[in-house]
């Protein structure tokens, strides 16, 4: 934050390329390494110029971004909120072929946040749904909302396809970098040859839905379709291309694995499923301010 309120940000990544920014009403940027965790584009210049409010900057996880398409935009909303995380999720199916690349990922889960955790209840975020949903009725849009033990694993992924225009989802995020304790035992053997790079990263990133906590209970579900949790590789195998707008009012959802082809986390898995903007947080975030900036916004 100090960087980027002083000035050095900015005189580091924007002063270099202001001859080359002269008459430009929009830059496209994919920011690399420790500067993707850092809002460049809102670093103060001088006199207290901000970079965002001088020209139209355009964050992508990717450049390559800039030469894809979009399709129509639904003019039906998907609005999550006021989850509630203990309730007891109806039965998963098997997932198929994904059925060891889930199993690690839910045991890696379990053993990050360890045996016992439960995910608080965020009363906030109920109340931030349904003046959303509202918002986005007053605008024109068929806004559906999921709240309580409606919010569930099974009810995302049941838009998919014929996916909202706006998808809001308030709820807890996570992302955590890789460890040995994210393997299982007996399947470390196989598991390189299954799970690229990307994947593996991408499976340390997500979103907590409804019924998640049975995740931590003595007898965890055998079954990984309804489990409350979606890692951002689980959302890549989605279809969300009517989708313009996807907002993650949650925490650390803007993190991920940073390579040169950009960070693998939540919003690459929102872009592999064909999602247009996404509004997210690289920080934990207050759950009555978040309410408050929502809101706004």
């Amino acid at each position: 934050p100090d960087a980027i309120s002083s000035g050095r940000a900015y005189d580091m990544v924007w002063a270099p390329l202001e001859p080359y920014l002269q008459g430009a009403g929009t830059v496209y940027f994919s920011p690399d390494g420790v500067l993707y965790s850092m809002p460049v584009e809102y670093a103060s210049g001088p006199g207290g110029s901000v970079m965002a409010d001088r020209v139209d900057m355009r964050r992508l996880s990717s450049t390559r971004e800039i030469v894809g398409g979009r399709q129509g935009e639904s003019s039906r909303t998907a609005v999550f909120g006021g989850l509630d995380y203990n309730v007891e999720p109806e039965s998963a199916l098997a997932n198929d072929g994904n059925d060891l690349y889930a199993l690690r990922t839910r045991s890696a889960v379990r053993k990050r946040f360890g045996e016992g955790f439960h995910f608080g209840l965020l009363p906030a975020t109920g109340a931030e749904a349904e003046d959303v949903a509202l918002s986005l009725g007053d605008m024109g849009y068929d806004a559906r909302l999921f709240t309580g033990a409606d919010g569930t694993e099974a009810a995302f992924r049941a838009l998919s396809g014929s996916s909202p225009g706006v998808l809001h989802i308030a709820t807890h995020g996570f992302y955590h970098n890789e460890a040995p304790g994210d393997t299982i035992d007996g399947y470390d053997r196989l598991l390189p040859q299954m799970l690229s790079k990307e994947m593996r990263a991408m499976s340390r990133s997500g979103i907590v839905l409804a019924g998640a906590n049975s995740l931590f209970s003595s007898a965890a579900p055998t079954g990984w379709d309804n489990d409350g949790v979606m890692t951002a590789f689980d959302i890549a195998g989605l279809d969300f291309s009517n989708t313009s707008l996807v907002v993650l009012s949650a925490c650390q959802t803007g993190l991920g694995d940073i390579s040169v082809e950009g960070v693998a986390g939540l919003q690459r898995g929102f872009k592999k499923a064909g999602a247009g903007s996404i509004l997210m947080s690289l920080w934990p975030v207050d759950d009555i301010a978040t309410y408050r900036l929502m809101e706004k916004f």
